[in-house]
């Protein structure tokens, strides 16, 4: 069974954490990382069963699928160490991939999947982008 591990403990974190919770999300979260861990530590302790707070690195190691809820900043970095670790990676900042078209190639290169979905949040990217153009 795939494990996932988490990157960002924001909104969007929290929302896959708490669907994992209410039995949602059937797949098991490997652990959890974030730029904020007192943040991410405090909202770890409202959930019943909470999966390990880890190093960015830490979780790449023990986790089959990496999920980026942390925001575009983060993405070329994340992408860069999670394929070399051969491990897949789900881009929920899916504008970071126009930034940054690299990141595909580095997928292919690492024989690497790396997952764009669509719908709400690329539309709160393009709404982001065009108000600060």
């Amino acid at each position: 069974m795939t494990a996932i591990g988490i990157v960002g403990c924001g909104a969007i974190g929290q929302a896959l954490l708490k669907a994992s919770e209410a039995g949602s999300l059937t797949l098991p979260i490997s652990g959890i990382a974030s730029r904020t861990e007192e943040t991410a530590r405090a909202f770890l302790t409202t959930l019943i069963d909470p999966p390990e707070y880890c190093s960015q690195t830490e979780l790449v190691a023990k986790s089959d699928l990496i999920v980026e809820a942390a925001g575009g900043d983060v993405l070329l970095e994340l992408a860069s160490e999670t394929f070399h670790s051969g491990k897949d990676l789900m881009a929920i900042s899916v504008g970071a991939l126009v930034a940054h078209p690299e990141i595909l190639d580095m997928a292919k290169e690492q024989c690497c999947k790396i997952y764009a979905p669509s719908g709400a949040i690329a539309g709160l990217d393009g709404i982001k982008s065009a108000s600060s153009g």
